[in-house]
């Protein structure tokens, strides 16, 4: 390989020493990266209506004080375990199909290039989980 190629490879985000590999990479790699950013996407806004709905009510119940309805210290923590700590252990050992299972099976990949985990459908699934879990919110106080 030539001074160009070389640096090319590493201006690049993968390089590939040979053709073959592309297909672990797309088949495996991008769809687990897929099936994570799917979950990650949907699971912070399922978080958010979660954790910021009942801070509506609440302000409307206080007659729009600048009260908040959760202490500063929650507010960290619920960040720290609910969306930091859970993200990274997701994002470091989901593997949702095993690799040589991909691999025998090409055809699991059309299914994420119809954007199968990010349709409006499983997107209002997510809200209205966190609707419920909002709504399980308010009873408690």
């Amino acid at each position: 390989m030539g001074r160009e190629g070389r640096q090319a490879v590493r201006c690049s985000d993968v390089g590939l020493a040979k053709f073959k590999f592309l297909q672990k990479v797309l088949f495996v790699h991008g769809h687990w990266n897929y099936v994570r950013m799917a979950n990650f996407v949907n699971s912070s806004f399922y978080k958010n209506i979660a954790f910021n709905t009942p801070m509506v009510f609440y302000s409307a119940w206080s007659a729009y004080s600048t009260q908040s309805v959760y202490e500063g210290f929650i507010l960290t923590m619920f960040n720290i375990t609910c969306t930091t700590l859970p993200t990274l252990v997701y994002g470091l050992f989901e593997q949702d199909i095993p690799a040589d299972f991909l691999l025998s099976r090409p055809h699991l990949y059309q299914r994420l290039t119809r954007n199968a985990l990010l349709s409006w459908k499983v997107f209002l699934k997510w809200n209205l989980f966190g609707e419920e879990k909002a709504k399980k919110g308010v009873r408690v106080w």
